[in-house]
This record gives C-alpha cells, structure tokens and sequence, in this order.
C-alpha cells in the first residue's frame, strides 16, 4: 500500500504521513459498524504521524466543548465537532478559539486506555450530536485541507454565523472566562479582546433595533426583557473591558 502525506494548517503546513485513514478497516479494536449486511470496523478519524510536542492548531473556529485527558473538542457554528486526540492542550474549556489558533501539542495519550502504535494525532469530525468515536463520523480529510474544501472558517465567520440569540448567549460564556483564574493567560486575554470588538457592534445594532422599536411606538413593556438583555450585556462588556491590560 502506498504511503499517503497529507499537509494541514493543523500541523503547520507540513506533510506528514496519514499512518491511518478515515473509514474501514481490519483493527478490532476499532468500533463495530454495519456496511452493506456485513460487519466491519470503522476508524472514525485520521490518525497523522506526529513527533510527541508537534504544536497543534486549530482546523476551524469554534468553542472547545470537551477538554478531557488526550482529547480536545472543539464545535463550530455548523454543530459539527473536531475532535484533537492523544495530545495536550493548552486552550481553556469553554474558550472561542480560530482558526489557526495553537490548541496545546501532539503526544501519545489514551484517553480510555488501551495502547498506541506510536505519537500521533487522531483528527475527527462528528456532526452536530455525534459523540466521538462513533461510526461513521464525517471524512476529515475536507476539513484539514483547505484547498480541497470551504469548510474552514475565520472568527469572524464563526461569529457571523449566529443569530442574535446565540450572540447574546456567548455573553455568558464571557463571564464564565472572566470569573476563571486563567483570566491572567495571555491567550485568553487575546481571545477576548479579538470578540470585544464584532461584540460591540452587536450591542450597537441591538441598540438601534430598541430605538426603532420604541420609534415605532411599541408598548415599553412589551420590551422590558429586550432592555434586560441589552443591558446585561453592556455590563458584561464593560467588565470584560475592565479586566485587559492598558484598557
């Protein structure tokens, strides 16, 4: 069988050997899946041969959703979930990350025991409501190579991509990132101030919609919850621009 490279932003560009593809497969221990009346195994990511402390970045925006031994998830605005393993990470649970953003480093952790042929990276894709590991998944291989797909975004798509509900939402994971004690890591504190600034221009539009609204002579109370909101949310900005460096 020929040896197969593949380079990804989530290794630095490099290419490096796919010591195992996406799909089926003759390993047991991989979980059990029926295809076409037969029972074969199914390898739910790519495994990528990688040096224990190879930095890892990140495939897509989104907000790390698990962050447990040897496994990082992170969930994009599409409900899908890249899934980094047998690594360590140095990005906080609940944090917004980019695309291209350094996640923590390749090594050879088993999450669940077991044993490894060597360090690598298990990349996977699960959609929205998949768990990991769980057959089929989706091919990674898009995902990974820019070139082959749309299916990386920036921070500002991930931002754009939500409704205003899930805006004002992600106020509340802003506190939860402003009451942790890593609040003093630097790239958490870059990762607020990247949101500080689509935030703001949320509050301002939120703003204007109320003025339009109270403009067209909709009863106040019939607005109340939208000024809870609103303000709620200046106050959080405001805290969270009171916690950064020279602000």
């Amino acid at each position: 069988m020929a040896t197969t490279y593949l380079a990804s932003i989530v290794w630095n560009n490099a290419a490096k050997e796919v010591t195992q593809p996406w799909g089926p497969t003759t390993l047991t221990l991989e979980p059990p899946y029926v295809m076409n009346g037969h029972t074969v195994h199914w390898h739910c990511g790519i495994d990528i041969g990688l040096y224990s402390g190879t930095p890892i970045f990140a495939a897509r925006s989104g907000k790390v959703t698990r962050r447990t031994s040897g496994i990082l998830g992170v969930t994009t605005s599409s409900g899908q979930t890249d899934y980094y393993v047998h690594g360590t990470y140095s990005v906080l649970l609940g944090a917004i990350v980019a695309r291209g953003q350094m996640l923590g480093w390749s090594g050879a952790v088993i999450p669940g025991g077991g044993s490894l042929t060597g360090p690598h990276l298990h990349f996977e894709v699960q959609p929205p409501g998949g768990l990991i590991n769980r057959p089929t998944g989706l091919n990674p291989v898009p995902i990974l190579s820019p070139a082959q797909s749309a299916g990386s975004g920036t921070l500002g798509d991930f931002m754009a991509a939500l409704t205003d509900a899930q805006q004002l939402d992600m106020y509340q994971d802003i506190q939860a990132i402003r009451a942790s004690n890593a609040i003093r890591n630097a790239v958490t504190i870059d990762q607020i101030a990247a949101l500080l600034a689509p935030l703001g221009t949320k509050l301002d539009g939120l703003q204007a919609s109320l003025n339009a609204l109270e403009g067209g002579g909709v009863a106040p109370t019939d607005l109340s919850q939208f000024k809870a909101d609103l303000a709620a949310a200046k106050a959080g900005v405001d805290k969270l621009q009171s916690l950064l460096p020279g602000v």
